[in-house]
């Protein structure tokens, strides 16, 4: 299949649109994983985040969108290494969006960190507007 002039324009276009929507997926050094899960009352994300502090984390909800962002210093960070052997964990800034499939009570939302993991959970309501949710 051959596209058109206006055609390839067309679907640049909606690339960058999409891009534009989820900027949040595109920074970053790093991005932890995560699962996402509903419960009959609740959309819960439990995040990986071994190694970074809770005050280096902020959740925020906004338009049907979780975004997670934080840092993850180095282990060496303040001392200046002779050299690595290896360099395996990654560190720095990470950002994750993530999209909302159900209308939550952003009052409601609860963000948490345990054990290196952040959990994440957003009780499921008729309405919504943006917050900022505190790591505790």
């Amino acid at each position: 299949y051959k596209m058109g002039r206006f055609n390839r324009i067309d679907f640049i276009e909606g690339r960058l649109e999409s891009l534009a929507l989820r900027p949040e997926r595109e920074t970053g050094a790093w991005q932890p994983a995560a699962d996402v899960f509903l419960t009959q009352e609740s959309v819960v994300i439990v995040m990986e985040v071994s190694g970074v502090s809770a005050r280096d984390v902020d959740v925020t909800y906004e338009a049907g969108r979780l975004i997670v962002r934080g840092y993850r210093r180095h282990p060496a960070e303040g001392r200046l290494p002779k050299s690595f052997l290896r360099l395996e964990i990654p560190h720095g800034y990470f950002a994750r969006t993530f999209d909302i499939p159900v209308r939550c009570d952003p009052a409601s939302i609860t963000a948490s960190y345990r054990d290196g993991l952040i959990f994440i959970e957003a009780r499921i309501s008729a309405g919504a507007s943006p917050r900022d949710i505190p790591v505790r």
